[in-house]
């Protein structure tokens, strides 16, 4: 069976009474990406604009789409030549993919390593999450 996560999603553009909670198959990791469990998520007006629509000809959305961009966490796991980060490394990322589909309001997340950085020691999850390099 298929690891679950919960996430908050919303499956048509408009208000944030679209959102609901639901549980979902972690994505599948594939050759450079990583696992990330979420600690931390940052919610940004710009998640209100994409959810609402305001972007629909900038940015694509696919249904059901789970909002969020700025995330810190610890990798759990790696995909094949994914070698940057550990398992249990703390990191953040900004997780703006091309689609959105897969964002931070979730319990998991699957990114590039290439988005990853090493958090900051000095910092929280909640701080590093609003961090920017």
């Amino acid at each position: 069976m298929a690891k679950q996560m919960k996430v908050a999603v919303y499956d048509a553009f408009g208000s944030a009474d679209k959102l609901e909670i639901r549980e979902i198959e972690v994505p599948e990791l594939k050759e450079g990406e990583v696992l990330v469990k979420i600690k931390a998520a940052a919610v940004n007006p710009v998640d209100s604009a994409v959810r609402e629509g305001y972007l629909k000809d900038f940015l694509p959305v696919e249904f059901p789409a789970i909002p969020g961009w700025d995330v810190a966490g610890v990798v759990e796991e790696r995909g094949f030549s994914s070698r940057r980060f550990q398992k249990g490394d703390d990191v953040y990322a900004y997780a703006r993919r091309p689609l959105v589909k897969y964002g931070t309001y979730a319990e998991y997340i699957v990114l590039p390593e290439s988005y990853l950085a090493s958090k900051p020691t000095s910092l929280s999850f909640e701080e590093a999450v609003v961090f920017r390099w």
